[in-house]
Parts: structure tokens; sequence; C-alpha cells
């Protein structure tokens, strides 16, 4: 199947953008050895590609207006046609002449006026200074970056800035002008991905990612509750508070995220308590008292947790013990707490 074929339907436009999102953000379900999307940069050689083995009829193409014609009869993937490019900042992308999507650089963000779709890219070291001090920040003062958290922007590589142990191996493929193959535009060449992290290898200084992980090991957690702050501004735009990020539901936990990056993100949206769970950030209302237990289980130790969120609430730690496993149950839940 291919777009020219199929017509720009809006139920293929709107599988397209999200195909799209993926291949920007990198998040991937896990690895795998054919590609789901490739993104190729304007005039670049498809042909060596296509008999490589690595594009299937489950593959998206985009590619510039020319080559995808030119692809309507070599290939089982889906193509669609584009203008513009990633590669820079300033640059834009236009899909089937419908959706037009914006790219900065990260350096950009403070100048930043979202019109549109837009793609915000770590295209350098200077780009990753400011990502770590606007981190640092929402550490701090629970303030997260008011551009990335617009419902219309998409932050760049997250599993790689995550430094996620989930790998999409060659799912994600971007093709330079030269046919140079990367796992992403700042990828170095080849389409091995030994390491999510290698998604930046190509534009940042060797081992730096590495050093701010080191230094900042909740640095995962902070892409995760972006993330959620930015769907839930796609959801229900409001005043958003992520427990470990200038604020906590349960007194005596540490000030800053020091959860696994998986455990459920407590939050208050307007100042009502929510559960945000799994990789879809399944959203759950919670009174106070859940998401006070929550907080304190999955920051500490259970038998610490049930002390503090005892003292917090006024109850016996057995009280707190007894609504934890009943909010866990009904969420489906693994039992347990903070390791």
């Amino acid at each position: 199947m291919t777009m020219l074929d199929a017509g720009p339907t809006p139920e293929l436009m709107s599988e397209a953008a999200l195909r799209l999102q993926r291949w920007v953000s990198g998040c991937y379900p896990g690895p795998r050895d054919t590609a789901l999307e490739i993104v190729a940069e304007p005039g670049a050689d498809l042909g060596p590609l296509l008999g490589s083995g690595l594009v299937t009829e489950d593959t998206w193409i985009f590619a510039d207006r020319d080559t995808a014609a030119g692809l309507a009869d070599a290939t089982p993937a889906t193509v669609i046609p584009t203008d513009g490019s990633f590669r820079y900042s300033g640059d834009e992308i236009v899909l089937a002449d419908e959706i037009y999507i914006q790219v900065f650089d990260y350096s950009s963000i403070g100048f930043l006026t979202v019109a549109g779709p837009t793609v915000v890219r770590i295209t350098g070291d200077e780009d990753l200074a400011a990502f770590l001090a606007d981190a640092d920040r929402a550490v701090a003062e629970g303030v997260f970056p008011e551009q990335l958290a617009h419902p219309s922007v998409q932050l760049a590589d997250l599993t790689a800035l995550a430094a996620s142990e989930v790998l999409g191996g060659v799912s994600r493929l971007h093709l330079d002008v030269d046919g140079t193959l990367r796992t992403g535009p700042g990828a170095p060449a080849g389409a091995e991905a030994p390491e999510a992290v290698a998604a930046l290898d190509g534009v940042l200084t060797p081992g730096l990612l590495a050093e701010a992980h080191a230094e900042r090991p909740w640095l995962a957690r902070y892409v995760r509750a972006l993330d959620a702050v930015r769907r839930l501004n796609s959801r229900r735009p409001g005043s958003v508070q992520v427990s470990g990020f200038g604020v906590r539901f349960c007194d005596g936990l540490p000030a800053g995220p020091v959860e696994d990056v998986d455990a459920p993100l407590a939050v208050a949206v307007d100042g009502r308590p929510h559960l945000l769970l799994g990789a879809e950030l399944r959203m759950f209302r919670v009174n106070r008292e859940a998401a006070v237990v929550f907080d304190a289980y999955n920051a500490v130790a259970p038998e610490e947790a049930e002390q503090l969120a005892a003292q917090a609430l006024g109850l016996l730690p057995e009280a707190v013990r007894q609504l934890h496993t009943a909010v866990t149950e009904r969420l489906g839940l693994p039992t347990g707490g903070a390791a």
C-alpha cells in the first residue's frame, strides 16, 4: 500500500501524524530488525534501503514528493509525500500538503511562539545544557518549560534523554541525502543502535549525556513527568503539579524525584489529585488519601511509607497498608513499594 494509491484520507493522515510523532520521540515498545518509520531527506536515494530487508508492509516512509512518486510500485510500505526537512532549526516539514510541522533547536524554545505542530530537537552541547538547566529548575521549583508543556510541541529523542533501556533496534531510521543511514537525525552513521542513548551521539560531545545521567539519576523521571504535563495539557488544560518536582503530597519524603521511572506519577490538576499509570499515562482521579499513600509508597520503602502516610493522614499504619492494597488492586498495579 502507498499513500499515492490510497489518497490522503483523514484516517491515513491521522495515522501518519502519530507515526511521525513516534519517530520524533524515539519511543518504541521494543527492539525490531525491520523499520517501522523511515524519514528520508529530500533527494535521498531509497533504492539500496528498499533491497536491504529493512522495509516491509508495516513500514511507513516519509520522503519528498518526487521520491515518493517513484516508490509507488517499488515497495509494500506506506509512503507519505513530504516537503521540507527535520535537519536544521527553523526548517518546516509538510505531510501531503496537509500537516505543517515546525522544527526548532532546544536553545530556541525561549523565543518560540507555538503556532501548530512543533518539534524541538537537541542539536548540540548548548542545547543539552539548556535542557539540563530546565530539568534542574523543574526539580527545585516545580516549573516545567512552558513551551515544552504545550500539547502541540514534541521534544525529540525522549528515549535518549531518558537513557531508556527499551531499545527500538532499527524501528526508527533516518536517511541522509548522501545515503547515510542513522537511527535518528542526531545519531552517528549506521543502523546498529547498540544503545538508545546513541540517538544523540552524532551531535553531542562523547560521554556528555552519560555524564548528565550520572549526575542526575532522576533525569528519566523528569522526561516522563514533562511528557505527562504535555499530555495533560492536551486533555484538560490547567495548573499541573507533579510529585517530586517542587511539591510532595506526603510530608517527610525526599524533595526531589527518587521514584523508579515506571512508578505511577502522582499529580494534581488544578488541585485535584490523580495517578498516571503506564507508558500510555492512563489517568485515574483519586482522593487525597490515596494520593498521599501512593506518593509515599512510590518514594520510600513500604515500612517508612506506612509511617509517613499515617502521620500525614492521622491514620494507623495498618489502615494505610489496607488503603494502599485496596487502591493497588483496583488499579491493577503490582503490590509493594519503593525498593
